[in-house]
């Protein structure tokens, strides 16, 4: 269906009465029979199995509500959590699990992130409050889990010369989850050392997600497209014919700051 397309099905989901906008909506590969019968060991049924699974990976979970705006927005584009089904030999060995997010643009599918690059696009997308980033340690004897809590967040685009660019800004306060290194963080020079190596982790997994989406897939599922209307909406009305071509050229400055709080 996402390879043909969503038009008709979210008309119809949003016009009936009985379908709720507060539903959540997944995609999968297998299809909805094959996820339907899955019978979780936990749940009583799939569909609490599916939305506590999205709430738990917080920012993860998309409803039907939000699936229409980001559809019919102006960036026309759309992101929703991808369910896959890992078969056993043993039926109550089989399981469903969220390996990542699809990419819909213009209501088709586009693409899909890995775990990873999800990660990034929650962060991106300002969905996320809490999470937790493990690093290697700067020393190399172990490595260092950090509990993150969103501080802050900007997004400020910018059109000089004819070239669009955007600055995005993370500000994060983490907590020492766990150290397995051999690194004292109660030495503040220490504390500083792990903070530059998540600052350095976060900033690549940012730029990687980046590029999947603006470069190879060519969608903006972060809300670019109402930053640059926002503050140019001249320019923006000018160029919405080739907006396309603008963002998988639009330069972006990604700067994360990492504070640790309490080790």
């Amino acid at each position: 269906m996402a390879q043909e397309g969503l038009d008709g099905p979210l008309e119809f989901l949003t016009r009936h009465p009985i379908p709720r906008e507060r539903a959540f909506v997944f995609l999968s590969e297998s299809t909805a029979r094959e996820v339907l019968e899955f019978d979780p060991p936990i749940e009583h049924s799939v569909s609490q199995f599916l939305r506590k699974m999205s709430q738990n990976q917080e920012g993860m979970a998309v409803t039907l509500k939000e699936l229409t705006e980001m559809h019919f927005g102006r960036s026309r584009a759309a992101i929703l959590p991808l369910v896959d089904i890992r078969y056993a030999h043993r039926k109550d060995e089989t399981y469903a699990y969220l390996s990542g997010m699809a990419v819909l643009k213009n209501g088709k599918l586009a693409g899909t992130l890995n775990e990873t690059e999800a990660w990034g696009a929650m962060w991106l997308r300002n969905r996320l409050d809490k999470t937790t980033l493990t690093v290697r340690s700067p020393d190399g004897t172990g490595f260092v889990s950090l509990q993150l809590k969103k501080a802050g967040f900007a997004l400020r685009p910018r059109i000089e010369d004819g070239r669009w660019s955007l600055e995005v800004r993370i500000e994060t306060k983490a907590e020492i989850a766990e150290n397995t290194s051999k690194l004292d963080l109660s030495s503040p020079d220490h504390l500083g050392r792990v903070e530059r190596a998540a600052e350095e982790e976060m900033d690549g997994i940012l730029r990687q997600t980046l590029r999947k989406t603006l470069k190879e897939l060519n969608a903006d599922i972060f809300h670019f497209a109402d930053a640059f209307y926002r503050k140019y909406p001249k320019e923006w009305s000018r160029n919405r014919d080739r907006l396309d071509d603008l963002y998988r050229n639009v330069d972006v400055d990604v700067r994360t700051v990492v504070l640790i709080i309490r080790s």
